[in-house]
């Protein structure tokens, strides 16, 4: 089984934090979306969407899109992180439609990416105006999150889960723009719950080396 991957991706960081903290036995191959790698033949014929991550599981199965790939691969080495009990992975999988819509449209998509992966694609008062649409959803979505993890240690109750790897990629993409949480400090503190997971260093390593080159600091 081979996971198809690169670090500095936000939809790669969850399924190799899950691997990486639970020793999952998955060959690991980088590919290089800088370079434009994912564009090549060789990875186009393992996943024509040309996007990662992608999990060969065997020579006729490739598995795409992040939170399937989760799923699967807690079913398969780790099935506490998505239990079977219908109401709980239901609050799962609620967990992880809202981080994947919501959240990572109006904090990432709408506030990080113009000032950071997108930085110049648009103008400055439409970078201005993204933000400022965003802004209050985004304060609406992270006081619903934080209200919920002051009761309870991480996103979907008090276990850890595959919402969680998910989730807190999502959040600290904003990172990439010293995006204040001081807000949020239920929020904060479950951040702080997963960093110290087994897994954390060697999958934010190249993120948080790509972060210092490229930190954009918040608007004054």
């Amino acid at each position: 089984m081979k996971l198809y991957y690169d670090p500095i991706s936000t939809t790669s960081r969850p399924v190799l934090l899950m691997v990486e903290t639970m020793r999952m036995p998955i060959e690991l191959q980088i590919i290089d979306i800088l370079s434009g790698e994912q564009r090549s033949e060789d990875y186009l014929a393992i996943n024509p969407k040309g996007l990662v991550p992608a999990l060969e599981v065997d020579e006729g199965f490739v598995l795409t899109e992040c939170a399937a790939i989760l799923r699967y691969l807690a079913g398969q080495f780790a099935p506490s992180l998505y239990p079977s009990e219908p109401r709980e992975r239901a609050r799962v999988d609620e967990m992880i439609s809202w981080f994947s819509t919501d959240l990572h449209l109006f904090l990432d998509v709408m506030t990080v990416y113009p000032r950071s992966f997108l930085a110049g694609a648009f103008s400055e008062g439409t970078t201005v105006e993204m933000a400022a649409f965003a802004g209050p959803h985004v304060a609406k979505d992270l006081t619903l999150l934080d209200r919920q993890l002051s009761a309870q240690a991480f996103v979907a109750g008090d276990v850890l889960t595959i919402a969680d790897f998910l989730g807190v990629a999502i959040i600290t993409l904003a990172d990439l723009i010293a995006f204040d949480f001081s807000p949020w400090p239920s929020v904060m503190a479950w951040v702080s719950r997963m960093r110290v997971l087994p897994g954390w260093d060697v999958t934010f390593a190249a993120f948080e080396g790509w972060r210092a080159a490229h930190l954009t600091p918040p608007p004054s």
